[in-house]
């Protein structure tokens, strides 16, 4: 390390629990690597705990990986180093390398990847890639895409569902959605997105969220709710989807194994193309278990913390749950009809199953918090009187013709 080579290194950290981005100071000591960040906190790395990202290329910031074993998983933290310097400093330090491509030069590094993916990339290495290795990298990748990429991709999305063609709701409809939105994002005011709900005019009772902050709300969903904190609920947990990233990387997670390495390569075009491809589907938009109960508790916690009654959330699911359960025993005795259950109930159960335990985990969450101040949600409306307004045009012509 030169004389010039600098004491601190400016860096991007991210937990990888949401896409925040957060500007720390990182120090080459003795024992590992020193973080500081703004609130003056630090910590340590130790060198031996590291891995280096894929990337480091010639103009391309070094990415060092660091995992945290916790209850429910392992978390990876990621650190992104513009500095040009600062690989170099790093093996100096650390002679030992690092687990990943720390031996490999940075001009040579992404053209050994290339040939070793084509010597390996034979049938039963893809199925591999494609059950293990494909899911943990998206769910790195995603944690550090630019939110103009997300953005980009949702723009396609909304093109392939045609949701900018939409009829307009009804402006007071729109207006209290808007107005649940801004209460529940008020709790996240440094959040990366400039989130958007789209009303969409279909029984279905279903709600998506779509990378970069975009919301999907059906009409069906909001038939559903008796009250404002109910919807508030299930938008407090759309949200969480968002800022935790989980449609991105489900999407990422749906893309060929050729998608893949065009991420790791930084082909960005055909990343998009790839992934809008399979965004038409939406069974694309599924969450597995473990982002669903990641969705259900850090929504409880925005509700708590907009000071909502948190029973809104209980209710709407335990609605859900119920509704469920009459689908399930209508399918089983063969009296309802497929087309007409396919409208109604199935979108919202295949991408977001109800769960037996997900009421009690909500139950518990809220208990855990009794005592919080709680504030009326939009008290001044008559939410009984704006559901009736509520109904789809299709079901509103049907009421006319009769």
């Amino acid at each position: 390390m030169t004389s010039e080579s600098p004491l601190h290194y400016p860096a991007d950290y991210y937990d990888g629990r949401s896409a925040r981005r957060r500007q720390v100071a990182a120090t080459l000591s003795p024992l590992g690597l020193s973080l500081r960040g703004a609130d003056g906190k630090t910590v340590l790395w130790p060198y031996a705990s590291l891995r280096l990202s894929p990337g480091g290329f010639a103009g391309q910031p070094v990415q060092l990986e660091h995992e945290i074993r916790e209850a429910d998983g392992v978390r990876v933290e990621i650190l992104s180093v513009q500095h040009p310097q600062f690989l170099d400093a790093l093996k100096e330090k650390y002679p030992d390398g690092l687990p990943g491509e720390w031996n490999l030069p940075r001009h040579q590094g992404k053209r050994r990847l290339l040939v070793f993916a084509s010597l390996v990339l034979i049938p039963a290495i893809l199925f591999g890639l494609w059950r293990f290795a494909i899911p943990a990298l998206a769910d790195r990748v995603a944690m550090t895409v630019p939110v103009s990429w997300e953005e980009k991709l949702t723009e396609k999305i909304l093109e392939v569902w045609n949701l900018d063609e939409q009829p307009a709701p009804d402006p007071k409809v729109q207006q209290a959605v808007d107005a649940i939105m801004q209460r529940l994002l008020d709790t996240v005011p440094d959040q990366p997105y400039s989130f958007k709900v789209y009303i969409i005019d279909r029984k279905a009772v279903n709600a998506l969220a779509l990378p970069a902050g975009t919301i999907v709300v059906f009409q069906g969903l909001l038939n559903a709710t008796q009250t404002p904190e109910e919807l508030a609920g299930v938008l407090a947990h759309e949200i969480q989807h968002a800022l935790m990233r989980h449609s991105t990387r489900g999407l990422v997670r749906q893309a060929a194994t050729g998608m893949a390495m065009a991420l790791i390569m930084g082909d960005a075009g055909q990343v998009l193309q790839g992934a809008v491809g399979v965004a038409d589907e939406l069974d694309s938009l599924r969450h597995s278990r473990s982002m669903e109960r990641e969705a259900d508790r850090e929504g409880m916690k925005m509700i708590l913390a907009a000071k909502i009654d948190p029973e809104g959330m209980v209710r709407m699911f335990q609605t859900l749950k119920k509704e469920e359960g009459k689908y399930m025993e209508r399918i089983a005795s063969g009296t309802g009809s497929e087309e007409e259950e396919a409208g109604e109930w199935t979108e919202f159960l295949s991408t977001h199953p109800a769960g037996s335990d997900r009421i009690a985990r909500l139950r518990q969450i809220a208990a855990e918090s009794a005592g919080t101040e709680i504030l009326p949600l939009l008290p001044k409306m008559d939410w009984t009187r704006m559901h009736k307004k509520l109904k789809s045009k299709t079901e509103k012509a049907l009421e006319e013709e009769e």
